[in-house]
């Protein structure tokens, strides 16, 4: 299946799939799938119990082993993110908990990666330092894996019925070279230009690309009933940004990404309406 550098892989979402936490959701970029659960407001302990408003927490937990430094840093990234949108004086003296888990992700390493003598990465457009190679708990995560961590919280917060002052939409991109594309990627004829924009990167153009960025909005302002856009405001609420970028390209990928996350909201919508009616 092909796709142009400004489209993500196949969405797929899904609430309600848990029935022992109060919301549950998963979200997935073609094969690349994360999950989460919502339990609250319920008791909190006395320890952590503040008197105007709830205890918001989130888990990024691990399919096997303990969590390492990656997931620990973007359980801190998340509950920054949503306690911005999330009105927690509605429950005071409670605990909202927030856990996330990648269920399923593409393999990031191939078997036939051609290293030079002096440990640089060879490719059709030359070679490059290489990155290092962690793995393990440490292992970092892929910007589309980010993204469909926000996006599947989002979800279950929905699911749990949470108040939120606005929608939050996630979307992922990478600035890669023209050579280094996957296969399955449909570029403009008319794009001249030897770095592009892509969308939903694939593991191996994000170990190839200059740049990876995973930038999240706020969205609301929709009137359903109205089908009116006008009204719609989207603010800037999470970027996470890894390697040089021009100017000019910051706000080609902000615009690019907040397309993106438009789309991925529609999709959303959709998905919530069948659902519910």
């Amino acid at each position: 299946m092909t796709r142009s550098t400004t489209e993500a892989r196949p969405l797929h979402s899904q609430v309600g799939w848990s029935y022992r936490s109060d919301g549950s959701s998963k979200f997935a970029y073609g094969n690349q799938t994360s999950a989460a659960t919502v339990t609250g407001p319920r008791e909190v302990r006395l320890r952590d119990e503040l008197t105007d408003s709830a205890t918001f927490q989130v888990i990024v937990a691990p399919l096997d082993g303990t969590a390492g430094i990656s997931m620990t840093s973007l359980s801190t990234e998340l509950q920054s993110l949503f306690k911005s949108v999330i009105l927690l004086h509605h429950h005071p003296r409670s605990l909202i908990q927030l856990t996330v888990q990648t269920t399923t992700t593409p393999p990031q390493f191939t078997s036939t990666l051609r290293l030079t003598l002096d440990a640089r990465e060879t490719s059709q457009s030359g070679s490059k330092p290489r990155a290092p190679l962690v793995l393990g708990p440490d292992q970092p995560f892929l910007t589309s894996e980010i993204a469909a961590s926000i996006n599947a919280s989002t979800l279950a917060l929905l699911d749990a019925n949470i108040p939120l002052r606005a929608t939050v939409v996630a979307s992922s991109c990478a600035i890669v070279p023209r050579s280094e594309l996957c296969d399955e990627r449909v570029v403009d004829p008319d794009e001249q230009s030897p770095s592009l924009i892509v969308i939903d990167p694939t593991p191996e153009e994000e170990r190839a690309a200059d740049s990876l960025h995973v930038l999240a909005f706020a969205v609301s302002g929709y009137e359903p009933a109205t089908n009116n856009d006008t009204f719609v405001q989207h603010s800037l609420v999470y970027c996470s940004s890894t390697g040089c970028t021009s100017a000019k390209q910051r706000n080609q990928l902000v615009k690019i990404t907040q397309k993106d996350a438009m789309n991925t909201l529609s999709s959303i919508r959709m998905m919530l309406e069948n659902r519910f009616e």
